[in-house]
């Protein structure tokens, strides 16, 4: 679906701007063609790795799970009030990640065979888009852009494709990462 914004109620004619092609792409522009507002380049190597696999399990269900293990939220306690009160343990189900060092880079490389394209968003932070493409990644043939990337709070993983961001561990508090849409989600909590 497709619309057209108008700020002035009286205007009706269509717009005639001719330097945006639209189509019916969830996918994000090309990177490559994106200039910062303020250019900050990103680190060119991670400081923290793991690897995490998200997936689709049926049974009487439908779960989706990340690391082998659906995640369960315990509304009424949520995971800032446990770091809040101190709590340093976390049960395998609450996916939580810490990463106790300031100012360090964090990169995620996100990879689907799902073909569909699904937005990506992590609370409490922005990130740089580093790379994004279709297929599976490959770092020997990938080349990431560190140097005046993009930004952004939310961008698209492509459809059967992958999408490599990384974000700079310089907000403490617990940090949302909204994994395929609204499937699921890893907890990422920051400390220092």
């Amino acid at each position: 679906m497709l619309g057209i914004v108008r700020y002035d109620s009286s205007s009706t004619s269509d717009p005639s701007t001719t330097s945006y092609t639209l189509s019916d792409s969830c996918d994000d522009e090309d990177i490559t063609t994106l200039v910062p507002y303020l250019a900050l380049d990103a680190s060119s190597s991670a400081s923290v790795t793991d690897d995490f696999e998200a997936a689709l399990s049926f049974g009487t269900t439908i779960k989706w799970t990340m690391g082998g293990v659906s995640f369960v939220s315990e509304w009424d306690y949520p995971t800032l009030k446990a770091v809040n009160e101190g709590n340093d343990t976390w049960s395998d189900e609450q996916n939580v990640v810490v990463l106790d060092t300031a100012n360090e880079w964090v990169y995620f490389i996100i990879e689907t065979t799902f073909a569909q394209a699904h937005p990506i968003h992590l609370h409490g932070h922005d990130f740089w888009v580093l790379a994004s493409g279709t297929g599976t990644y490959d770092s020997s043939t990938v080349t990431l852009q560190t140097t005046s990337g993009p930004r952004r709070d939310v961008a698209m993983l492509p459809a059967s494709g992958y999408l490599v961001i990384a974000y700079y561990t310089d907000n403490p508090g617990v940090s949302s990462f909204l994994f395929l849409a609204v499937f699921s989600f890893l907890c990422i909590r920051i400390l220092y």
